[in-house]
């Protein structure tokens, strides 16, 4: 299970060795979802001059690998000091490719890296992506998506900035976003975009934390509702989009003035965060975050449907837990710790997805990426839970929870040897998720298959 890691200090006057170690102290908060990899990207001469550096294997390699660029590279010299910075960070569970430093993150745009990226989740159509891509010549270092998301990025800035000069960097990441099929967290940053961070998130966690020094907590932070329209395209190509997406220039975070002297953190995990501030808020599907000057601005790029269960506050929350919490405490090892946190961690999960109804008062479930597809799945007649190990076992109880259809559960073994027809599949993702999207791929193959023999002869 990948985790993101992120912060941006505002005018802290903050050396770039204290950003390192805030960077690795929040990784290793991370190392309990398991990784085979990790990376950092910090500010090199100057915010317009990021340096990446990536490592496979211990958060404890990546240690080093930093101390050995540390060396080499007069960038890296620990002296210099910002009064901004941003910086991003990311441990990696192998999924698209092998686990290496090209397959780790975060994620270039190019040579320059004027856009970089961590992401966590899947994106679904990562292949028509990057095949449209390959056919403007974009090359590609890594086997991922979440490279694929960051070429796409520097394909639509070339555009677009070609006719908006002053194209701001959320407005070009929910560009990005009206591309993308599939859960995902990303935080981005750019050098196009100095000292800025965009974050946003569906279906995939991220949670924001927010520490001002001199002790001037806000607890609520309003949020722009962005419309969102069809994706523009051209036989599946991106194109130079009619915009209308309208940024709200009224600023709605913490002091406006761009007078916030603190730090904002984004995290997978609220326990990477406890450390060092206890006020967070947690980001909902569709939210997008921009940090720019020391001030927060919340847009929510939301779908028509949703407006019934649209969240006007993202509300700062206390963290209940010390530091004692976040580690093993008295348990012998991070499983039996998980397990028996099962019920604060279900909490945890549908915090965001449970609303209310103002009007009639009952309480709705709300899950972005289910909702999009709803009658689809209403219509459906037959669902096929597909999954491996601890991912079967939960599709197993999904199989209860979804009596009311005709279901059946196999292991992925037995959905490739298996040639039935199939109308909704719904695919139980573990840690490394190979056999998951072997089958995966079987399924689609039938489902063509099925789709050809339905056309009149």
């Amino acid at each position: 299970m990948c985790g993101i890691f992120a912060c941006v200090l505002c005018s802290t006057d903050t050396s770039r060795k204290e950003m390192i170690d805030v960077l690795l102290t929040g990784l290793h908060r991370l190392e309990y979802r398991g990784y085979d990899s990790a990376g950092i990207a910090v500010d090199g001469a100057g915010p317009d001059d990021p340096i990446v550096i990536k490592e496979v294997g211990s958060i404890s390699k990546l240690e080093n690998r930093v101390k050995e660029v540390a060396s080499c590279d007069n960038r890296m010299k620990e002296d210099v000091h910002f009064n901004d910075s941003v910086g991003i960070a990311h441990t990696r569970w192998a999924t698209h490719g092998p686990p290496s430093r090209e397959n780790s993150h975060p994620h270039s745009s190019g040579p320059e890296d004027n856009f970089l990226v961590v992401h966590n989740g899947i994106i679904t159509n990562n292949t028509v992506l990057r095949d449209m891509l390959t056919g403007y010549e974009v090359k590609f270092k890594s086997q991922t998506d979440s490279e694929t998301v960051v070429k796409l990025m520097q394909f639509l800035y070339d555009q677009l900035i070609q006719s908006i000069p002053d194209l701001p960097f959320p407005r070009l990441v929910m560009e990005v976003l009206r591309q993308l099929e599939g859960a995902y967290a990303f935080v981005f940053r750019s050098r196009m975009y100095p000292n800025e961070l965009v974050a946003c998130r569906l279906g995939s966690p991220l949670v924001v934390g927010t520490k001002d020094y001199r002790g001037t907590e806000r607890d609520v932070f309003k949020v722009n509702k962005i419309s969102q329209n069809d994706k523009v395209s051209n036989g599946g190509t991106p194109v130079t989009p009619q915009f209308s997406i309208v940024l709200d220039k009224q600023e709605t975070g913490i002091h406006p003035d761009g007078g916030f002297k603190g730090e904002y953190l984004f995290s997978s995990d609220a326990g990477a965060i406890g450390e060092r501030t206890d006020k967070v808020f947690y980001m909902e599907d569709n939210d997008v975050v921009h940090v720019r000057r020391g001030n927060l601005e919340v847009f929510n790029f939301h779908a028509a449907l949703d407006d019934h269960v649209f969240s006007d506050n993202r509300i700062i929350s206390t963290l209940p837990f010390e530091l004692e919490t976040i580690m093993r405490g008295s348990f012998d090892h991070y499983m039996l710790k998980e397990i028996y946190e099962q019920p604060e961690s279900l909490t945890s999960t549908m915090r965001g997805r449970i609303k209310k109804d103002e009007k009639t008062g009952r309480y709705e479930i709300h899950l972005g990426g289910v909702k999009s597809r709803l009658r689809d799945i209403l219509s459906s007649s037959r669902i096929i839970f597909v999954a491996c190990g601890s991912s079967y076992h939960a599709c197993l109880a999904a199989r209860q929870v979804c009596r009311s259809f005709y279901s059946e559960k196999r292991t992925t073994a037995g959905c490739r040897r298996r040639n039935s027809p199939l109308l909704l599949f719904v695919f139980g993702e573990g840690c490394g998720g190979t056999h998951q999207r072997t089958g995966e791929r079987g399924a689609r193959e039938r489902l063509q298959r099925q789709e050809m023999s339905s056309i009149p002869k």
